[in-house]
């Protein structure tokens, strides 16, 4: 989880900088200069990219929650342990 963080840091940082090149292409050679339209092009791939790692963080997330919870509920000494609330029964 910690290098998912960095990585999603990471990742926030790069689109934060394409974002500002391109804002100053546009200022310097205009919107439909080649060099704005290459640069909002890359952008558009990094935010592609970032969302696509989020996709993939929030199924692995989800992954462990239901192992958690398939763990959690299997029975142990014959024993089924229920979690309600913040209280644990053993039936």
């Amino acid at each position: 989880m910690y290098s998912d963080t960095i990585t999603k840091k990471k990742y926030l940082r790069l689109i934060h900088l394409k974002r500002e090149e391109m804002i100053n292409l546009g200022n310097q050679f205009g919107l439909t200069d080649e060099k704005t339209i290459t640069c909002s092009q890359e952008l558009d791939e990094l935010l592609n990219e970032f969302q696509q790692f989020q996709e993939t963080r929030n199924k692995q997330n989800i992954i462990r929650e239901m192992s958690f919870i398939i763990y959690k509920c299997k029975p142990i000494n014959n024993k089924r342990i229920v979690r309600k609330s913040n209280i644990l029964n053993v039936i």
